[in-house]
């Protein structure tokens, strides 16, 4: 995503902890495993910080309430909207929800920043439009 590194080191710098949570269908079609997605979130940790921009964890969720086999067929608390991966995040980073910032790309990342009680959720279009709006608003806080 365009200018993603750029927002990830400004958030940095406002003080805030990068922190990605997102839902693995994937994983529970069996188009992939748990250990492949983890070897490219890995490969992703890595690219970021080579770039400066350090994210703290990745939170998934592997299932799926329709399209899932075997034990990831099922509803759970973890796949937004509902707000299992944040509150994860939330108590395992020490992060004060009031104070986060959730960027997302789908309507169902902002339902689920609300449910956790997340302060701000902000929705860019696809490709990463508004990421610079974004970015701007973090240097302006880490001014």
């Amino acid at each position: 995503m365009p200018g993603i590194f750029e927002l990830v080191r400004s958030a940095m710098a406002a003080g805030y902890i990068p922190v990605v949570v997102t839902n693995q269908a994937g994983i529970a079609r069996g188009l992939y495993d748990e250990a492949a997605f983890v070897a490219y979130t890995h490969w992703v940790h890595e690219e970021f910080a080579a770039r400066g921009a350090c994210i703290a964890a990745t939170f998934f969720c592997p299932h799926h309430p329709e399209a899932g086999r075997g034990d990831y067929l099922r509803q759970c608390l973890c796949r937004k909207p509902k707000p299992g991966m944040i509150l994860a995040a939330i108590e395992s980073m020490g992060i004060d929800p009031v104070r986060s910032v959730l960027v997302g790309d789908k309507s169902s990342d902002i339902e689920a920043a609300r449910a956790a009680g997340v302060g701000r959720s902000i929705l860019v279009a696809p490709g990463g439009v508004g990421l610079e709006a974004i970015r701007a608003m973090f240097d302006r806080e880490a001014a």
